[in-house]
């Protein structure tokens, strides 16, 4: 295999990145002592031995293990003399560990030959390294960044800047930078931004590695190698180490597990300056290759687009075609969300004007045109910005892309063309600040209103910008003020809103990430965002999607706490894998201190508080654990990594579900702290059900639960549904009957509510199932088929006494804790305790759907469904009555699906079923039949006919479970023995409903009405739902 010509490949490309050892530092000093780590290291015992740091009997010890590390080939021993020395230095004083960098490192000459400086500047890359001097610098004329300043790292990584060498380890000139041994190293791993630096850049660029000599000569290379070693378990790519041809055998066989690839260079030291040269590229201007400078723009675009919208590492995209490989559409509307969820609709001439409030996201782009974008937090806005930019580009092909943050604008009279000015610098679009800039297209993110010189220039150079398309991104709240601004200029604007994602691009985003997604696992990804009230975007979604990927999660088997947590702890981990807890803080250090921070805020009752007082609670944690970790720069890594979030001087978690999540583990370690919660189990609801995931089997939560239960009566009053249906009076169907009665076509007309639910078939089910008179036709309101799934984030607690709430809101509240906490406590081995809790909550859920009926909370919402879906008249009253009975209906049965339903209560279900209190209750028959078809439970057809066997004259049965028995029959995946109980449990049904002149009449009509729905479901073969999905969710 011929690397050098791969290695050359990849350098006229210009994705990768030159790593200078110590023997660069080594050639520019001349051969200075003090540029290699075994001249350091003596230097430095030495200087502790001088200044009375250290005395001379162990200093002299020291000397002799450096001494042994070198005789046996040592690199652990090594380390562990830089650990001792660092650490003795640095305990003497900040000071004296400042002064012995400064006189040694520090005082290193530029004294050797520059030639291979200005090779390596030639090759047109940007160039890092792991020593301390700043020797290439002084060659080159370049500043220096290090390590702890990601973002300019970043950008001279990306080429954004290209007169800096970045220090990898640190510099000299700055000693709290500088990394000296394996415990120093920990300082890198526990910054997010450092990480994610190497991390991405190693995964996306080849790493040239330059002046390594083999064995002892730069531990450093060690370190770092180590370290990716860690993070990627294969090769992503190729990376180089360049070599003497006599080492060749030995470094290939040293890096047989690693993605690096020998190289030699020559038969020694001298013939570098040579090969390097020989790997320039063959056009270059000022030192740097001479690309295409649109192309190189893109790619750069492309590739932080990537990388942004995937959690992943860059990634070389060359293609714009090929970004659909990696990204969906962005949902764009021309009203903010919540507008138009409120308006929108389903079919019809309304649906349709609602509709074209979403735009075609390819459209806007290629219109000469301002647009002012905007969203919520997190939403994804700025992932959006770079897309539309990079359609932009597609449409016109000679157009440079170039995006500035409003951040960066400075006071002046042109803040914005300097701002664009640097950043074409940066991407190759110019060779100098002066040039005329090239055909461009502009994203501005962040844009903030300002009452300010700068703002008002920013405006008024909008108007002057020769940018044909401009993007302007900025938050929701500030969207109308932008837009106005923006609007007094002479230029086209058009303001958009970032929609949230929907189960189409759900399924497009699964399809990247995860192939062979299935629907239902879409549906579920979905189900757990709105249950935890988390931001339906390209972010949360990618991340749980990412999560299936690696398989730290099955959605379909997982509750929505154990989800939750995987997230939780894979943002506490997303500075990467390599979380040394001996030398930072590990995934489980951080959830300790966000375990009692959380535990403070439910003490203080309050979503934010002050950033002092969090910080001290951090101090007081640190202090009592006894670890030597900084409060300050802890509280900033967990707002880097969104799970707090810092609004001026308050401090707050990110979402409420971490809150509440983080509390629950604090409680796990704290027995009196989850007393506390327990004695205001409504109000803490939220944080119990999910300390009951947590354990899995706390039966001080079960007792509590069950005491919060029982403590609901049933409701007083008349209920409609569940009383006696008004029997209509069947004559006969259509011949004689045997006394010679002439009948009419009374057939009995039965329609689907759950019609939208598999694939809109609602209208043929009401064909299919004979025609003229009968009970009002079971229709689901058009404007419930529409879910519009807010996702705003719930406050943290309660704003009012949960005793003050209506005896509606309370039971409804209860159930949702103890139906959740009884479901996710699956290790339970008390199965008394089980069975009277389990009982309990199948009644009360039917005393729900009693409760939201007498209480008429859904009357004039139920008008309101009629009405939009355009009845009137008579009609309207007859519809509306009878959604009035089935929204509650169908608010209790998915109360039951989403909190109660699972197969590990299905034994609890069939004990409850041979309680004669239990049997003869139709609340509690009602709740038992929803759930063991919400639990998917082998035996629920045969429960059905029971259910409608002894309650089929209930409306609840013969006419709600009724018209999902008519869906499940038509679209689900069933044994042939399932049908036949399913035909029994109509047949009960439609005796409660009707009043025939004979039983042989009865069994015609039950016969005709399963017969039409049989041929229905031969019929709907191709919209069969898959294996185990069910027609009602």
């Amino acid at each position: 295999m011929d690397y050098a010509e791969r290695l050359r490949q990849e350098i006229e490309t210009g994705r990768a990145i030159v790593v200078l050892g110590t023997g660069i530092s080594k050639a520019l000093s001349g051969n200075a002592p003090l540029a290699d780590w075994v001249g350091l290291l003596r230097d430095g015992l030495g200087h502790a031995e001088s200044t009375a740091i250290a005395d001379g009997e162990t200093v002299a010890l020291q000397q002799m293990m450096l001494d042994h590390a070198l005789a046996s080939d040592s690199p652990q021993q090594l380390l562990g003399v830089a650990s001792w020395l660092s650490k003795t230095i640095r305990d003497s004083s900040d000071q004296a560990f400042a002064d012995w960098l400064r006189d040694s490192v520090g005082s290193l000459p530029l004294a050797g030959p520059i030639g291979l400086a200005l090779a390596l500047k030639a090759l047109g890359l940007p160039i890092a390294t792991t020593n301390y001097d700043n020797l290439m610098g002084q060659a080159l004329n370049w500043g220096a960044t290090q390590w702890q300043d990601s973002e300019t790292v970043r950008q001279v990584f990306r080429g954004e800047q290209v007169d800096r060498v970045v220090h990898l380890h640190g510099i000299w000139d700055n000693p709290q930078s500088v990394i000296l041994s394996e415990l120093d190293y920990g300082r890198i791993v526990s910054s997010p931004a450092a990480v994610a630096n190497l991390n991405s850049f190693y995964h996306s660029h080849s790493f040239i590695f330059v002046g390594y000599g083999k064995g002892l000569d730069d531990p450093n290379f060690g370190m770092m190698l180590a370290h990716h070693r860690n993070i990627s378990s294969e090769s992503r790519g190729d990376h180089f180490r360049l070599c003497l041809s006599s080492e060749v055998d030995e470094l290939t066989a040293l890096h047989l597990a690693d993605d690096i690839r020998v190289v030699p260079y020559g038969d020694d030291y001298g013939a570098l300056v040579g090969f390097v040269e020989s790997m320039a590229p063959t056009t270059r201007q000022h030192g740097m290759v001479l690309r295409d400078r649109v192309s190189f723009a893109v790619e750069r675009l492309r590739s932080q687009l990537v990388s942004d919208a995937l959690h992943t590492p860059n990634v070389a995209v060359h293609d714009g075609a090929a970004l659909s490989k990696y990204l969906v559409p962005p949902v764009l509307l021309t009203a903010p969300h919540e507008r138009f969820v409120q308006e929108k609709q389903v079919d019809g001439e309304v649906a349709a004007a609602m509709e074209s409030r979403r735009v075609e996201p390819t459209d806007v782009a290629r219109d000469d045109q301002v647009v002012v974008l905007s969203g919520r937090e997190l939403s994804g806005v700025s992932t959006t910005i770079r897309w539309l930019l990079n359609e932009a580009v597609l449409a016109r092909p000679h157009a440079g892309p170039i995006y500035v943050d409003f951040n960066s604008l400075t006071p002046g009279s042109s803040p914005l063309s300097r701002a664009i000015r640097k950043e074409a610098l940066n991407a190759r679009l110019i060779d100098t600040i002066g040039d005329d800039l090239p055909e461009f297209v502009l994203a501005i993110d962040n844009v903030r209103p300002r009452n300010d010189k700068i703002y008002e220039n920013f405006l008024r150079e909008i108007n002057d910008c020769t940018a044909k398309f401009v993007v302007l991104g900025c938050r929701e709240s500030d969207g109308p003020e932008v837009w106005e601004g923006v609007s007094s200029t002479s230029r086209l604007v058009q303001p958009l809103y970032l929609g949230r994602l929907g189960i189409d691009e759900v399924a497009s985003l699964a399809s990247l990430i995860v192939p062979m997604a299935s629907p239902t696992l879409c549906s579920r990804v979905l189900q757990i965002v709105r249950n935890e009230h988390l931001p339906r975007s390209p972010f949360t979604i990618t991340l749980l999607l990412v999560l299936v990927a690696k398989e730290s999660i099955n959605l379909a088997n997982s509750s929505e706490t154990s989800v939750l947590d995987a997230y939780a702890s894979y943002l506490l981990g997303r500075t990467g894998p390599f979380l040394d807890p001996r030398w930072t803080l590990g995934v489980q250090n951080r959830e300790t201190v966000l375990a009692d921070v959380a535990k403070l805020f439910v003490r203080e009752r309050a979503g934010s508080l002050s950033a002092p007082i969090v910080e001290a609670e951090i101090i007081g944690i640190f202090d009592r654990l006894d670890w030597p970790d900084d409060a300050g720069a802890t509280l900033n890594v967990f707002c880097q990594l969104k799970l707090l979030s810092r609004q001026n001087s308050q401090i707050k978690f990110q979402q409420s579900s971490y809150l509440h999540l983080f509390a629950a583990k604090a409680a796990i370690r704290d027995e009196a702290f989850r007393d506390e919660l327990l004695a205001d189990p409504l109000y803490f609801a939220p944080i119990i059900r999910h300390y009951a995931a947590l354990t899995r089997n706390s039966t001080v939560v079960l007792n509590a639960a069950e005491t919060l239960v029982g403590g609901f009566p049933e409701p007083g009053g008349d209920s409609r549904i569940f009383s006696q249906t008004e029997r209509f009076e069947f004559l006969g169907d259509g011949d004689d009957d045997e006394e010679g009665h002439a009948t009419g076509e009374d057939d009995l007309t039965v329609q689907t509510p759950v019609a939208a639910e598999a694939g809109g078939a609602g209208d043929e089910a009401a064909k299919g199932c004979g025609e003229g008179s009968g009970p009002v036709p079971i229709v689901l309101p058009k404007s419930l088929a529409y879910d519009p799934s807010p996702d705003d984030d719930r406050l943290p607690f309660p704003l009012t006494d949960p005793q003050a709430w209506s005896e509606a809101s309370r039971l409804a509240w209860t159930l949702d804790l103890a139906s959740r906490a009884l479901r996710d406590s699956d290790d339970i081995q008390e199965l008394a305790a089980k069975d009277r809790l389990f009982r309990l909550i199948l009644q009360r859920w039917g005393f729900l759907l009693k409760r939201f009926e007498v209480d008429k909370l859904f009357n004039e919402g139920a008008l309101k469904a009629a009405e939009s879906d355009g009845y009137e008249g008579d009609q309207l009253e007859l519809i509306s009555e009878y959604f009035e009975l089935l929204i509650p209906s169908l608010l209790v049965f998915s109360g039951i699906s989403a909190c109660l339903a699972s197969t590990k209560l299905e034994r609890a279900n069939a004990r409850a079923l041979t309680d004669p209190e239990i049997s003869a209750d139709p609340f509690s028959c009602f709740a038992s039949a929803m759930f063991a078809y919400a639990s998917k439970s082998k035996s629920w057809t045969e429960q059905w006919v029971t259910t409608a066997k002894d309650f089929g004259d209930l409306w609840v049965v013969n006419t709600f479970m009724l018209a999902i028995g008519i869906s499940a029959y038509k679209y689900e995946v069933m044994h042939d023995e399932d049908l036949a109980r399913l035909r029994i449990f109509f047949g009960h049904c439609l005796s409660g409903r009707g009043t025939y002149v004979s039983d042989a009449s009865r069994q015609r009509q039950v016969a005709k009405f399963t017969q039409s729905l049989t041929k229905m479901r031969v019929l709907n073969e191709k919209k069969r739902l898959p294996d185990g999905q069910r027609a009602l969710n």
